[in-house]
């Protein structure tokens, strides 16, 4: 073997072979797609950690009275940490409605950190005092989701004035009389009751006529502030009756409200809590994923135009080389 030869073996060496081109462009391919994925994974999984909801909004009406007068036109706020988180104007000593379809005032929160803190309310700027079912309450705190009456006051009430001018005529002055009939409620069965959606509740009352007259009055059962039901009760001076509400629906509901049994004079009661099916439940946690799934196919992989576009390249470079 002479110089020549050698020297021709040696440049033949120096040339690649296929097995290494192709494992050259098969790293390089690899490389490039992991870049190119890996931003997407990340925008997707923040897009993920911001969509937790804000808490639902609570929502109060009542009668509103200033110097012991119905109030018209006043501008009722409400505050939530020194925040105004909702307003309503009343009309005709009222502001917003038990209805579902009633106007409301309604408080929202930013997070759930703000779950039990007080609310505050305002009637045009002075603080009110809030009472529930006549009751004076200390302090209201925000509850998601929750449907309250709640009355507001503000200035002097005039209960003092009507109580002294009744004292100077003898008796005359009495607010209310003692031999009417007066309906009170007691043995809600049952107080607090935890359903799943759709199913339907049976609850119970003793209505009692504490009165000196025979009456009759109209029972409601409410949900959330709402009468869902309700009947005629008719008892005689001291009698007493059970009053039944039974198959009422839960379709239409989703999470925690007060309920109870309402006559004109007294009500008591409790706490409702209707819980999601947990097949409604997984369903609707299989319909998320697979949402997830679709964004993060067309969404989540930015570049994607241009890594087709590079393999392409590459494809047709490797094609070019096993040509020669």
């Amino acid at each position: 073997m002479d110089k020549t030869d050698i020297y021709h073996m040696s440049l033949g060496s120096s040339k690649p072979t296929r097995t290494h081109q192709f494992v050259v462009v098969l790293v390089t391919l690899v490389a490039v797609i992991g870049l190119a994925i890996a931003p997407g994974v990340t925008v997707a999984q923040d897009v993920a950690d911001d969509d937790d909801p804000p808490p639902l909004p609570a929502s109060y009406y009542g009668e509103v009275t200033v110097d012991g007068e119905p109030a018209d036109g006043v501008e009722i706020t409400a505050e939530l940490n020194g925040e105004e988180r909702g307003s309503i104007t009343a009309e005709d000593g009222t502001y917003g409605g038990p209805g579902t379809l009633d106007e409301k005032l309604t408080v929202e929160a930013e997070d759930d950190a703000e779950v039990g803190d007080e609310i505050t309310f305002f009637v045009d700027g002075e603080e009110a005092t809030t009472f529930i079912d006549g009751e004076e309450q200390d302090t209201i705190e925000y509850e998601p989701g929750v449907n309250q009456e709640l009355d507001l006051e503000v200035g002097e009430s005039g209960t003092d004035d009507g109580a002294g001018a009744g004292g100077g005529g003898g008796g005359g002055g009495a607010v209310t009389d003692p031999d009417s009939a007066s309906f009170e409620v007691s043995e809600l069965d049952p107080v607090d009751v935890t359903v799943n959606q759709g199913a339907t509740i049976d609850l119970s009352a003793t209505i009692t006529n504490t009165g000196d007259d025979d009456g009759t009055q109209i029972v409601e059962f409410r949900v959330g502030g709402d009468a869902v039901a309700d009947q005629e009760v008719e008892l005689a001076a001291g009698g007493d009756t059970t009053v039944e509400f039974t198959g009422i629906d839960t379709d239409e509901l989703e999470g925690e409200f007060e309920h109870g049994v309402f006559t004109d004079d007294d009500s008591q009661t409790g706490t409702l809590i209707v819980e999601r099916d947990d097949d409604d439940t997984v369903d609707d946690d299989d319909a998320v994923d697979d949402d997830a799934v679709d964004d993060d196919t067309d969404e989540g992989i930015p570049g994607f135009g241009a890594v087709v576009a590079l393999v392409a390249l590459i494809a047709a470079a490797l094609l070019a080389t096993r040509r020669r």
